[in-house]
């Protein structure tokens, strides 16, 4: 069973039920106030939903005319505020910024370890939700930061994707690379991504899906 084979109903997938508790166990200290030390700290949502038997996860492809990661796929997400006492707070204000989701709309299921972003200095906290309502979420992209709103199916991002060096002078860093559409994910969203689909077969294995 493939991480993109968390088939689904309605409810919860038990793939992501899986994840809540592993999450729940290994993942649940990643909370504002520390550890950071002169790096920035950021939160990103990874929403999901269900499409008929099929799990898509929400990204958003960034303008080019953007000072920071111009023309990128990424998560909503961003920098903490000082009103944000946790990651979750974080995630889900900046998709509320972003792309228009109503955060009582989603199940958050957990935290993933946070990854860095070295071309900016930031330490980035995944935060995994699911979206249980029939027919999708309803978006509504912001028209500065948002230039298209993307939702591949957790199937189609390969569990070995494609590796390439990006860096400068002074530092190369190997990054998956994942086709999503006409663009292309990389950096540390395409790490995050990695994280989350090996994460999700290996809790699969073994169990049944809800039809």
């Amino acid at each position: 069973m493939t991480a993109g084979g968390c088939t689904s109903s309605h409810s919860v997938p038990l793939c992501l039920e899986a994840l809540r508790l592993f999450c729940r166990e290994h993942f649940s200290s990643h909370l504002w106030g520390g550890g950071g030390g002169s790096f920035r700290q950021s939160a990103v949502l990874i929403l999901l939903y269900p499409d008929g038997d099929r799990l898509r996860i929400v990204m958003l492809a960034r303008p080019n005319t953007l000072r920071r990661h111009p023309g990128q796929v990424a998560f909503p997400g961003g920098a903490r505020e000082a009103a944000d006492l946790t990651p979750v707070a974080t995630a889900l204000r900046e998709a509320s910024e972003e792309i228009g989701l109503d955060p009582k709309s989603v199940d958050v299921i957990g935290l993933l370890p946070r990854e860095f972003a070295y071309t900016s200095d930031f330490f980035i906290v995944p935060v995994v939700a699911f979206y249980p309502h029939p027919g999708g979420p309803s978006f509504r992209a912001d028209p500065i930061e948002v230039e298209e709103i993307l939702a591949p199916a957790l199937d189609e991002l390969h569990l070995f994707p494609e590796l390439k060096w990006h860096g400068g002078e002074t530092l190369q860093v190997l990054y998956p690379v994942f086709p999503v559409e006409r663009h292309r994910l990389w950096g540390a969203s395409a790490r995050i991504t990695l994280k989350l689909l090996r994460l999700l077969d290996s809790l699969g294995r073994g169990l049944t899906w809800p039809s």
